[in-house]
């Protein structure tokens, strides 16, 4: 885990002593500081929503010119 690269947090549902092992290798990463989720009940946490947003406007409110153009 101290090692590793291209992930942007941990999630463990490990016993603490597992946990604290997790945090100490976490800390010892150069770069930015990833958080060590634990709680287990929040499905949420694990979803990654985007959105797509086309502004018609500038087309005078015609999607199809801006679809054209692409």
């Amino acid at each position: 885990m101290a090692t590793a690269r291209g992930f942007e947090a941990v999630v463990s549902c490990a016993e603490k002593p597992v946990l604290r092992k997790y945090r100490q290798a976490l800390a010892k990463r150069d770069g930015a500081l990833l958080p060590l989720i634990t709680e287990h009940t929040l499905d949420q946490r694990f979803v990654i929503e985007r959105h797509l947003c086309v502004d018609t406007t500038a087309a005078g409110g015609n999607a199809s010119l801006i679809a054209a153009s692409e």
